[in-house]
This record gives structure tokens, sequence and C-alpha cells, in this order.
């Protein structure tokens, strides 16, 4: 179901993970407050990691190629 989701509506991975884990928050699955700051920390750390690095990787090949 997640990945029908993720597929149609154009998310994002994270997006997804992300209402999983709240939503296991607000049901009571054993996930507290702590737990779901943690995810988003690490959730936001690698986005910006990953983003930082793919920008960086295109805008070496544009200027690499002009």
């Amino acid at each position: 179901m997640i990945a029908v989701v993720i597929g149609l509506a154009h998310l994002h991975h994270s997006v997804i993970g992300g209402a999983e884990v709240l939503a296991g928050l607000f049901a009571g699955q054993g996930i507290s407050a702590v737990d779901y700051l943690r995810f988003l920390a690490w959730a936001t750390l690698g986005n910006v990691l990953g983003g930082v690095f793919l920008v960086a990787l295109l805008k070496y090949g544009h200027v690499k190629q002009g």
C-alpha cells in the first residue's frame, strides 16, 4: 500500500516514512515522542547530505561538460 501511495502521488519515501512513524506514535505502538524526533533528525540529515551530494554532482557535470 505504501509503494502505491508513493508511486501514484509522486511522493518521496521520507514523506510516507514520517507519516508511518507519526501514526505509530498516535496509535500507541511503542513509539515515543523522542523516537519520532530522532527519526526526523536522521531523515533530515540524510536528505540534506543526499541533496548536497546530488546537487554538487549535477553542477560538477554541468561545469565539466561546458
